[in-house]
């Protein structure tokens, strides 16, 4: 009698067991052909407005080896990207950073004259323009790294800009001034280089190469009588920066990134470590072990879904100015379930699209100024409006969608744009460059 009501017991169990077990089965498969399809619809929806969707399609291309830059770059910057051999282009005494020039003002170059035109700088610094006019400039990247890829060359190329423009600054100093802008014109190719591999960390470089480039250009140019042949080659050089398409392509390949990541994380689920390095294991053990099971790779699902609906939204703001985005900030992304991982991937376009304008401005007042120098020394008076300029730079200002401010001072001139905080502060700098994003205005004032 016991015995037979134990089994009647273990069998209704059993049933209890199979039908929970049926049930889960059940409403996982609901869930993930669920999630399958949401993704199948995101991606086919970015798909068809012509993103692309893997690191493939748009990591760059090979070269030939003979025109590529970066095998000219590669030696002198003491460079790789494997991590199991560590980064020894960040390295304190590596590459160019042996060079202790870290400021391009007129009396730190005077105390590192010495450095600049010692033979080996010299060496590096004739290296360094041989390869920024090489036609393509493409390092060996390891892309399917992801978020864990190395870019140990991008602090080498900031180095190199500083370098350079020292050794502009000392030029211009001894009174050659046609080797010194042609020096300037070293920086801007380099910047673009730079701007040509699409990460975004690689845009943020290339802008900050871009401002040490015209803080240089400010102290040679500024106080300068120049003629049109030594303004034309660099206000030239100026008009070839692209910066809308490079920053669109580098939000293509966070897209692209993050997408590929996910995935990554669908044949090996848990290799958290792998991808966002010792840091990056941020779920208890148990946890990354129930990504190894299938409702694990159901949940990745979710994410890239919801990655790829953010991912989109975002990028059909990518192309407009500052002054539209500041004004819709879209709210932070709350991390909760299916949305983990992409609170965590989504770039905060507004600052960056507030650094690409600020960068597009910058390099639109310098062509100007070098339009208005020019001017000046042919015709001897400057312009009474932009309008008069004989050269045709674009004079409008894109934190406002307006021309710049122009005006003449005496025998010189006032030129300003608003700026990043969207105010017209009257021509008035921000009391630190760094306060540029909070206060004052962008300002060119040339006493002659």
């Amino acid at each position: 009698m016991r015995h037979s009501r134990t089994l009647s017991g273990l069998t209704i169990l059993g049933l209890i067991v199979g039908t929970v077990f049926v049930l889960g089965a059940a409403l996982w498969t609901v869930t993930n052909m669920a999630y399958s399809r949401k993704l199948e619809r995101e991606l086919a929806s970015l798909r068809a407005d012509g993103y692309p969707l893997t690191l493939a399609e748009i990591k760059p291309k090979p070269v030939p080896e003979a025109m590529n830059a970066a095998n000219v770059y590669m030696p002198l910057f003491d460079v790789n990207f494997d991590p199991l051999k560590g980064s020894p282009g960040n390295a304190p005494e590596s590459g160019l950073r042996r060079f202790k020039v870290d400021k391009t003002d007129l009396p730190d170059v005077l105390a590192a004259q010495s450095i600049i035109e010692s033979p080996e700088a010299q060496t590096a610094l004739a290296t360094l323009k041989h390869a920024s006019s090489m036609p393509f400039c493409v390092f060996p990247l390891r892309w399917d790294d992801t978020y864990n890829a190395l870019f140990p060359h991008l602090a080498q190329f900031r180095q190199a800009t500083r370098l350079v423009c020292a050794q502009a600054v000392l030029l211009s100093h001894q009174g050659r001034r046609a080797d010194a802008l042609d020096w300037l014109g070293v920086g801007l190719r380099m910047a673009d280089q730079v701007a040509q591999e699409p990460t975004l960390i690689a845009q943020l470089v290339a802008i900050a190469m871009r401002a040490i480039t015209e803080k240089a250009a400010r102290d040679i140019i500024t106080e300068a009588d120049l003629s049109p042949t030594l303004a034309r080659p660099l206000y030239d050089q100026l008009g070839q920066t692209d910066h809308v398409q490079t920053y669109k392509r580098s939000m293509e390949m966070e897209l692209a990134m993050g997408l590929t990541m996910m995935e990554q994380l669908g044949r090996k689920p848990g290799d958290f470590e792998a991808i966002f390095g010792e840091a990056g294991s941020f779920y208890p053990a148990p946890v990354e072990k129930l990504m190894a099971t299938g409702p694990g790779r159901t949940w990745l699902k979710l994410e890239q879904a919801n990655y790829a609906h953010y991912m989109h939204e975002s990028l059909q703001s990518v192309d407009k100015p500052y002054r539209e985005t500041a004004r819709a900030k879209p709210a932070p992304i709350p991390p909760r379930f299916g949305t983990v991982l992409s609170s965590m991937l989504i770039p905060v376009f507004s600052r960056v699209n507030m650094k690409r304008d600020q960068s597009i401005a910058t390099t639109r007042l310098l062509q100007i100024v070098l339009a208005l120098k020019a001017q000046k020394h042919s015709l001897g008076s400057y312009p009474d409006a932009l309008s008069g300029l004989v050269w045709l730079p674009p004079t409008q200002d894109p934190f406002s969608g307006k021309p710049f401010t122009y005006r003449r001072q005496g025998s010189g001139f006032l030129l300003y744009g608003i700026g990043p905080n969207l105010q017209d502060d009257g021509g008035r700098p921000p009391s630190k460059p760094g306060k540029i994003g909070e206060e004052g205005d962008m300002v060119w004032r040339c006493a002659r």
